[in-house]
């Protein structure tokens, strides 16, 4: 205390009472606050060392900024090198199956055809469809294998005649008998008329 000569004694008091609160006596071997307390004060890193004294300067906080923004690089996009799968029949096939990108209806299947191969280069394929040719992209398109000697895979079936031949070769006749007509009452009285339709019988010879 007698150090400090200047008025202001009362603001260095707490700094002095830690100090000798923390020293080690040499005839104990340990401080008074670790026989009172049982354990070591933490004592400020100012007690060592200086502290380090922190510009509050905005205009320099600024530059550094400035500085590392410009340091930063954007980073390229990373690329995948994975190749995509694409069939090897798929270079010699005479026919595709191609993939249904719209949303198909329930039990529906993903794929339609087969469909003939007219060209094909490495991104398209270019296929007979309904009579026309076709453009269609290559991941959309799966090969399809054919049965040696089938000439035409889809073909349509000729409309069928009204009137059917049986085996013997006669056209099939059909007789109507009229059911009887006659009125059912129920128990109440009610009459019950039967319909038409109801009321004839087709039999098919």
């Amino acid at each position: 205390m007698a150090v400090h000569s200047d008025n202001k004694w009362n603001e260095k008091l707490p700094l002095i009472l830690l100090g000798i609160r923390s020293t080690i006596k040499q005839d104990l071997g340990y401080c008074s606050a670790e026989s009172v307390y049982g354990t070591h004060l933490k004592l400020p890193g100012e007690y060592f060392r200086p502290a380090v004294e922190v510009s509050n300067d905005m205009s320099d906080y600024i530059q550094r900024l400035k500085r590392h923004i410009k340091e930063i690089r954007s980073q390229a996009p990373r690329y995948s090198l994975r190749p995509s799968y694409v069939p090897r029949n798929l270079n010699d096939c005479s026919h595709v199956f191609v993939r249904i990108d719209h949303v198909r209806k329930p039990l529906q299947h993903p794929y339609e055809g087969p469909f003939k191969v007219l060209h094909r280069n490495d991104k398209t394929v270019t296929i007979e469809r309904a009579g026309k040719s076709d453009t269609v992209s290559i991941d959309r398109v799966r090969p399809a294998f054919i049965e040696i000697g089938t000439c035409q895979l889809t073909e349509k079936l000729p409309p069928k005649s009204e009137q059917q031949l049986n085996d013997s070769g006669k056209p099939a006749t059909a007789s109507t008998t009229p059911k009887s007509s006659t009125n059912r009452t129920t128990r109440s009285g009610r009459k019950v008329h039967w319909p038409r339709r109801y009321a004839e019988t087709i039999f098919i010879s």
